[in-house]
């Protein structure tokens, strides 16, 4: 009777294992059928059942103790794995609990968060978890946890042996054991120190121009007008001419653009070098490497470090109109401050837009983007002075569903392929008005990304990881010129070649890299990082690739066909040396401090004000500072000042919200300080705490909604960052970390460890300069 018993609640911990591994084998299937099914994926539902069985213990430990706790436990797990599954789809690596601040973007919870694009899969996960709620709950005997202990001693085994670090670590871990490593292994910080009059420094901000000049370069007496087109997330390989010459098939395909790069100049071997689009639109406008790992990106940096001088602002000192224009927010990421600092004159956002023939929170669509731009673009050129223009693009981001509703629909088309149809009809009616208009004539024209979305469409997991460097670049010249380049060219060089192109002195441009209108006999080391699969490398001088762990922990070597850096196949040659690591750590550590300085010790003021008058809807939730990403390393002092106004104007009642987020729970410094103000009434708070561990990926964040009456405007006069290293007693350490005493507003939650300088908020009537 026992022995039956022992079975039952055997079986019932069985059948329980399996509705806990439902939401990440349904998905991890899901994803496999869409991206093809590889060898590594093996190592993966291993990797899903070891999870679940902890997961399992977890479930009926709560459920000892009451139905409630079990309940989000549950919700928690299933919504977790299918957000990854969403993730995965276009981004192409797992989700992490780095960006978890997001959701508390509008713009990005609206935009992609909360979108749904396989119901029946979330329907299934639902279904299949929650029958663990008709298993009678289960004992934990002897049998039971033998077993567990058994099988997740061998399921960790074979997880742990024989991925590379080129494997993509969606198929080969599990979502949730994945994010739990990197909280405690991914250390940003260890990164070797280098001399900076050393042979490696002198190689990281080389500027060479000893190539042989292939296009016809600009001589008139009038410089030319320069666009950079920006397109969010294309890959290279989209243009079909690109992608074939690597021996890669894909079902996605910008065919009109390719026709148009085969009538111009193409490149074949143009390399990304990041993924985020603050960062890649770092590197085209400063001409240097982006960091090669996730810590503060150099755009958030460079808004309270401009001290390098970028494409805009030294064409802007030569006489020439600069003007920034993107489809989407212009707040998200800081790039409305950005730009400003960066030496655009004129700065254009989704606002600026007077129609649409398809909106979303990212955004307008391509098609609307591209005709208000030229119209504008009309508007200023054949005046005397040249213009320089950047355009960013939004309709190929996530979740790739901005099109009009009647935009054609072919059975068996997957949403990606009209998306990006819808952009390439765009994109060849733009370039049709500026030359009917005689605006190329006049115009060199660079068509690029900010950063490369996969191709999934190779045979092996690693081709798929490395195809997110794949950039893109199409050149359309004035004279006509057609001309293919095979040479790796790569983003830091966008701005010293327009320099180059237009004859003016590239000594007094401190821009990094090569021409690409030069073809040089040399190789060189491109390096690249990626901060969604947490991975760095190089293609090295001599056709081969090194890539590491983020943290260098681990790297590998690998062959590299000449010409074809992005082809089907690469050879496994060794693990890399620790002084080839070594040098890794300093060229990294270099570039990730050349923009905040290399002196560590002194103190770091981020400066997130913008000064620009923010309308604000009622009951919409506006991002007013978000996006922005930067560490607070261990042992600093931080304090924090925050001011703004609401502007006068009919009755109305701004709701404001404002909060430091790291990228866990623990991290957040300030849960909440808000209130809800008035027209003509200001905010402000000052605070102050002692950091005791690195926090990466922290985020500070303003939000304002009007929650009652008309819209209203509201102005950020001051939103002041600033951490001093220091060390402290344990007992100075606790006296900084105290709480607020009251609360201000909504109830939404106690403060965290916070220290008040002044008050928490002070609220003062009556006030506006407007």
């Amino acid at each position: 009777m026992r022995n039956d018993s022992n079975i039952r609640n055997n079986v019932q911990w069985l059948l329980a294992l399996c509705c806990f591994a439902c939401a990440p084998v349904f998905t991890r299937v899901a994803l496999g059928i869409e991206q093809h099914f590889h060898q590594i994926d093996l190592m993966g539902f291993l990797s899903d059942f070891m999870v679940s069985l902890v997961a399992v213990f977890i479930f009926f430990l709560l459920l000892k103790l009451s139905r409630f706790l079990a309940l989000p436990f549950l919700v928690l797990w299933l919504l977790f794995h299918y957000s990854n599954y969403e993730h995965v789809g276009i981004n192409g690596d797992l989700v992490s609990l780095l960006y978890v601040k997001y959701i508390f973007s509008p713009t990005f919870l609206m935009g992609s968060g909360l979108v749904v694009s396989n119901y029946l899969l979330l329907f299934a996960v639902f279904l299949g978890s929650f029958l663990v709620y008709t298993i009678k709950p289960v004992k934990f005997t002897k049998s039971v946890v033998v077993t567990t202990i058994l099988l997740f001693g061998v399921l960790l085994f074979t997880t742990v042996t024989g991925a590379s670090v080129l494997d993509r670590r969606w198929r080969a871990n599990n979502v949730v054991s994945a994010n739990t490593i990197d909280l405690f292994a991914i250390n940003y910080t260890d990164y070797k120190k280098a001399p900076l009059d050393s042979l490696l420094y002198r190689k990281l901000v080389k500027q060479d121009l000893a190539g042989e000049k292939q296009v016809p370069y600009h001589k008139g007496r009038r410089p030319k007008n320069v666009l950079i087109v920006v397109v969010e997330g294309v890959t290279g390989g989209a243009l079909p001419s690109v992608r074939k010459h690597h021996d890669v098939s894909w079902d996605i395909s910008l065919p009109l653009l390719d026709s148009i790069a085969s009538d111009n100049i193409s490149y074949r071997n143009f390399i990304s070098h990041q993924r985020q689009t603050n960062r890649g639109l770092f590197s085209i406008f400063s001409g240097s490497y982006p960091k090669l790992n996730s810590t503060t990106p150099k755009m958030t940096e460079y808004i309270s470090f401009p001290n390098r001088e970028t494409l805009p602002r030294f064409l802007s000192k030569r006489g020439y109109r600069t003007v920034y224009m993107q489809a989407s927010p212009l707040p998200y990421m800081l790039k409305d401050i950005f730009m400003k600092k960066a030496g655009f004159d004129e700065i254009y956002g989704r606002d600026w837009f007077k129609y649409h023939y398809s909106t979303r929170y990212w955004g307008v669509d391509d098609k609307s983007f591209f005709e208000q731009a030229a119209a504008h673009i009309e508007s200023f050129s054949g005046k005397v002075e040249p213009w320089f223009m950047t355009m960013l693009t939004v309709g190929t981001h996530h979740p790739l569903d901005n099109i009009p509703e009647n935009y054609r629909v072919i059975p068996g088309e997957s949403n990606k392929q009209r998306i990006y149809s819808y952009l390439d009809e765009a994109l060849q009616s733009f370039f049709a008005r500026l030359k009917d208009k005689g605006i190329l004539e006049n115009t060199l024209v660079l068509v690029t990304s900010d950063e490369a979305q996969a191709v999934k469409a190779y045979e092996t997991s690693s081709g798929e990881r490395l195809s997110e460097q794949w950039g893109m670049l199409t050149v359309l010249h004035p004279s006509g010129k057609q001309k293919v380049f095979t040479d790796k060219y790569c983003q830091r060089d966008l701005a010293l070649s327009v320099i180059d192109y237009l004859g003016m002195n590239t000594e007094e441009a401190p821009f990094e890299g090569r021409s690409v209108f030069r073809s040089y006999t040399s190789g060189r080391d491109i390096y690249f990082s990626n901060t969604y699969g947490h991975v760095t490398g190089r293609f090295t001088a001599n056709n081969e690739l090194d890539v590491c762990t983020e943290n260098l922990s681990h790297c590998e070597k690998y062959s590299v066909e000449s010409g074809k850096l992005f082809a089907n196949h690469r050879d496994f040659l060794r693990v890399l040396s620790s002084e080839e690591k070594d040098d890794f750590a300093r060229l990294a550590w270099m570039s990730n401090n050349d923009i905040a300085g290399f002196d560590t010790a002194r103190s770091i003021e981020f400066n997130f004000y913008s000064g620009r008058i923010r309308p604000i809807k009622m009951g919409h939730q506006e991002n007013i500072l978000a996006g922005q990403f930067f560490t607070l390393p261990e042992n600093t002092e931080v304090t924090v000042s925050l001011k703004g106004r609401i502007l006068k104007g009919k009755k109305s009642n701004v709701y404001i919200k404002h909060d430091i987020y790291g990228k866990a729970e623990k991290s957040k410094v300030v849960k909440y300080v808000y209130n809800t103000l008035s027209p003509g009434e200001e905010f402000s708070t000052t605070y102050q705490f002692y950091n005791t561990r690195n926090w990466y990926h922290t985020e500070f964040r303003v939000t304002a909604e009007v929650v009652k009456g008309t819209n209203a405007k509201l102005i950020i006069d001051e939103a002041l960052l600033k951490y001093t290293r220091r060390s402290a007693s344990p007992e100075e350490r606790k006296a900084a970390m105290v709480r607020f005493e009251r609360e201000v507003g909504r109830d939404l939650g106690a403060h965290l460890v916070v220290k008040p300088v002044a008050s928490d908020l002070k609220i003062a009537h009556g006030h506006s300069n407007n």
